[in-house]
């Protein structure tokens, strides 16, 4: 009887073990009106830079450690603005909002490769077309915030975008990519 017990109490302690790990992680939102998406694109007469400064960004971090463990970030392809309402129509058009309203990328992995960099990978979703990608992300402490800066490039023709054109001329394929999210705790200790 009492060799059951204890085989009872053992295999109780294995299998919650690892639910351990599960109960330490917790999901933050970064602050919204301070993180911020950015997209630039290259026309022959000028460079377009929009801003989305409403994005919806979350990370999953394990408390234990501060360690992010996973991100996800929303934006509205309509709240991206480049100070030009005729220009931002026009690019709502060229990349379908009506029937693509947002970007999402979603990580499948965060590796911290030294105390303030990172090095994400994850799926981008733009225009109904999903694509791996991977980036560099500078992370630091300020004023009791933690601080991603990361940036990365896309290929408009690989999303299935045509590329805009102004008085015949296309711009170019590339569109970077760069984003600061700021979350309102230490994430990293």
């Amino acid at each position: 009887m009492k060799i059951t017990k204890n085989i009872a109490i053992l295999l109780t302690i294995f299998v919650l073990l690892p639910l351990n790990d599960a109960f330490s992680q917790s999901k933050i939102k970064a602050k919204t009106g301070e993180s911020i998406v950015q997209y630039t694109i290259v026309h022959p007469l000028h460079t377009i830079i929009g801003k989305n400064k409403n994005p919806y960004c979350t990370c999953t971090y394990d408390e234990s450690t501060g360690k992010i463990t996973s991100v996800e970030v929303v934006g509205q392809v309509m709240d991206f603005s480049s100070d030009n309402s005729n220009r931002d129509s026009h690019m709502g058009e060229v990349v379908e909002a009506l029937d693509y309203p947002e970007v999402k990328f979603v990580s499948s992995a965060v590796d911290l490769i030294r105390n303030d960099s990172l090095y994400v990978k994850g799926n981008l979703t733009f225009h109904g077309v999903t694509k791996p990608i991977g980036f560099w992300v500078a992370q630091s402490v300020q004023n009791g915030k933690t601080i991603c800066i990361g940036s990365f490039d896309i290929s408009l023709t690989e999303y299935k975008i045509e590329r805009p054109a102004l008085v015949g001329v296309k711009t170019e394929d590339k569109l970077a990519i760069w984003f600061k999210t700021v979350f309102p705790r230490v994430l990293k200790k």
